[in-house]
């Protein structure tokens, strides 16, 4: 055996290979905007795809799906699919980094985790270094692309959360993040496999092998994991009642919903939503509003 073939094969026995493909097909747009006026308000969809805010200067509220946010500088707020979004700049001027890309294979954060807030430094250079290449049309179109997406993944390898990082990204894995984009849509309605089926035209026992390739659970486990993520949103960071965040969730009796919360969170909703406040001050230092 040759050196070069010698060297070759101890490389794959002896270092961890990094099997799959990229999750970002395209990366759509980095922005730096600023609102300067105090008080502002819009209402409008968030961009198609994987649509990522991370505030840099000022402070926002804003409202998605009945959950209320309150974002200072150094917090980021991850949104998926054309959500309807109102805002209100409560601390002007206020700056922020948008970054848009599509990732049909990449979830989004589950609910409860699409506002993080991670060291301010941190957060903020990477999304400057994105932005400064993004901009940097001096260089060839093909180099600028590769640094576009090398500093997007760098900063999604720090705001992905545990359940996306457990995830697993391929061809046998990208039909499931299709049902699950469609099932995301809204968790209210009554689900069975064969449901999800008959969303992408493929079989029941197709539809379970791809859930279990991409989050090692069958389908209905993962609904339920996507609904009981969504309900601790809707406990933490809204004023609906219980029997609505039920209703949002698919429950049609709240007893029912709450039996399974308390089972899934080891806390009842009544004592979740009165605890998340000091947790949330505590963690992202930021004012907690209930209405």
């Amino acid at each position: 055996m040759s050196d070069l073939a010698a060297s070759r094969g101890s490389n794959v026995m002896n270092s961890a290979t990094i099997v799959g493909q990229s999750p970002v097909l395209k990366v759509m747009v980095v922005s730096r905007l600023v609102r300067k006026e105090e008080g502002f308000t819009y209402d409008e969809p968030s961009l198609p795809g994987h649509h990522i805010q991370i505030v840099r200067r000022g402070r926002i509220r804003m409202e998605t799906g009945g959950r209320i946010y309150e974002i200072a500088p150094g917090g980021s707020i991850w949104f998926y699919e054309n959500e309807l979004v109102h805002g209100q700049v409560l601390e002007a001027p206020w700056e922020f980094y948008g970054v848009n890309f599509l990732a049909p294979s990449l979830p989004p954060p589950d609910f409860e985790a699409r506002f993080r807030r991670l060291p301010r430094e941190l957060i903020l250079a990477r999304a400057e270094d994105l932005y400064r290449t993004w901009m940097d049309t001096s260089v060839p179109p093909l180099v600028r692309l590769l640094r576009v997406q090398a500093g997007l993944l760098q900063l999604l390898g720090g705001l992905m959360t545990p359940s996306q990082q457990a995830a697993h990204v391929g061809h046998d894995t990208a039909l499931w993040w299709q049902v699950e984009n469609e099932l995301r849509k809204d968790l209210s309605q009554p689900v069975n496999v064969a449901a999800m089926a008959a969303l992408v035209k493929r079989s029941p026992a197709t539809i379970n092998r791809s859930c279990r390739s991409a989050v090692g659970v069958p389908p209905m486990q993962r609904l339920k994991q996507m609904r009981m993520s969504m309900a601790r949103c809707l406990v933490w960071m809204s004023k609906l009642t219980f029997s609505e965040i039920a209703y949002r969730v698919g429950y049609s009796r709240v007893h029912e919903f709450s039996r399974d919360y308390h089972k899934y969170h080891g806390l009842t909703p009544t004592n979740d939503r009165v605890r998340f406040p000091k947790i949330y001050k505590r963690e992202f230092g930021l004012p907690f509003t209930s209405e």
